[in-house]
């Protein structure tokens, strides 16, 4: 049973790759993007899913009609790769200005401290 389940997602998968009509319509929109939740299980939980799914619909060409379900699971894993390489390059930024502050401030240190030598 596990198997022909298997070979049915498969199956729904291979179509995703060829375009369909994009969602007219709320039920629409609903049955479509819990389509493509269940075929690709991309990442995030439903509600932002269904948030980046509107905002990618909101971007497309005023021609574009058809678009594969796939093309919409492989932007939905771009982007939440993007949010991570954003995050750790957040990251690395603070570490680097923690770094030169307290480059810094050792340099200031020093700096008293040749003033104070000088002085005596």
């Amino acid at each position: 049973m596990e198997l022909l389940n298997t070979f049915k997602l498969k199956l729904k998968q291979a179509r995703g790759l060829f375009p369909s009509r994009l969602p007219v319509g709320k039920t629409e929109f609903e049955q479509w993007s819990d389509s493509i939740i269940e075929l690709y299980s991309p990442p995030g939980d439903k509600r932002s899913i269904k948030f980046g799914l509107c905002a990618l619909l909101m971007r497309l060409n005023q021609t574009e009609a058809f678009k594969s379900k796939a093309f919409f699971a492989l932007c939905l894993y771009k982007g939440a790769a993007a949010q991570v390489a954003a995050y750790v390059m957040e990251e690395i930024k603070a570490e680097q200005r923690a770094e030169y502050e307290a480059a810094e401030k050792s340099r200031a240190e020093a700096i008293d401290v040749q003033v104070q030598n000088e002085g005596v």
